[in-house]
């Protein structure tokens, strides 16, 4: 069980913060619901929605939006090649090669220590003929 904390309101009563909190987001869900519902009933919204003139000037402006961000990402692309910063492509490539080198290095490391572990051997099984 979570421990209660209090506090005191203007008129000296003690409070549950999380009951207050709690019921605060309770009565701001209650009066959003009512304001997003007027809005959607309204009639100003509602005529405002069947203008043409409105909605193509919506369009518009979206349409504006998406051109200026493609515009501002081929500059940042551009910029980016001059100063040599690689794409995620070429991260990822050379990430995957990294890896595969990685794993190369790892299958060398095995095949020398088995080679010094069959050296050590065979050379230890020629000392002990040598002993005889």
């Amino acid at each position: 069980m979570q421990p209660t904390i209090s506090f005191l309101t203007a008129g000296g009563t003690s409070m549950d913060l999380r009951k207050f909190l709690h019921d605060a987001m309770e009565k701001g869900e209650q009066i959003r619901t009512k304001v997003v519902g007027e809005l959607v009933n309204s009639r100003f919204v509602n005529q405002i929605l069947k203008n043409e003139k409105f909605l193509n000037g919506v369009v518009t402006i979206l349409n504006a939006k998406t051109g200026v961000e493609k515009s501002l990402q081929g500059k940042l692309n551009h910029v980016l090649k001059m100063f040599e910063v690689p794409t995620r492509d070429e991260v990822k490539a050379m990430e995957r090669k990294i890896h595969k080198l990685e794993n190369e290095i790892e299958s060398l490391q095995r095949f020398v220590l088995s080679q010094k572990l069959k050296s050590k051997s065979s050379g230890k099984s020629l000392r002990s003929h040598a002993k005889r």
